[in-house]
């Protein structure tokens, strides 16, 4: 997107004016009165109280019990 939201407008209103962010964009107090009434504690508990315990198909990769990572000697990659 090449536009410079700051100088150009983004659309003209209905009586022919132009129309930028600023007249639209939300202010912080309006942004914050969103996020009180609607990001709730409860959202993160049940979205993050079994993160520990990853999933299934990940729990069960193989992994070496090694402190090193096990390099293939052969390999070209930087190790």
């Amino acid at each position: 997107v090449n536009i410079d939201f700051e100088k150009e407008p983004i659309g003209i209103s209905k009586d022919g004016k132009e129309v930028y962010f600023r007249d639209v964009w939300p202010s912080t107090e309006e942004i914050a009165e969103v996020v009180k009434s609607n990001v709730l504690p409860d959202m993160f508990k049940s979205t993050y109280e079994s993160i520990t315990k990853g999933n299934p198909m990940w729990n069960e990769l193989s992994v070496s019990t090694s402190t090193l990572y096990p390099w293939d000697p052969t390999s070209t990659y930087i190790h």
